[in-house]
């Protein structure tokens, strides 16, 4: 798997785990933000130095 799959697979994850789901493209929209804000700040450095 390359980075852009490993973040992508991580967001999906973040946003199916939220209650209650997304249920409009703005709610998505939303959820993804939300779930990129909250990743840790070295998430990102992590795999691009491996």
């Amino acid at each position: 798997m390359n980075i852009i799959e490993d973040i992508r697979d991580a967001l999906l994850h973040a946003v199916e785990k939220r209650s209650p789901p997304p249920r409009t493209p703005m709610d998505l929209l939303t959820a993804l933000q939300d779930s990129w804000c909250e990743f840790p700040p070295g998430y990102l450095q992590t795999p691009v130095e491996s």
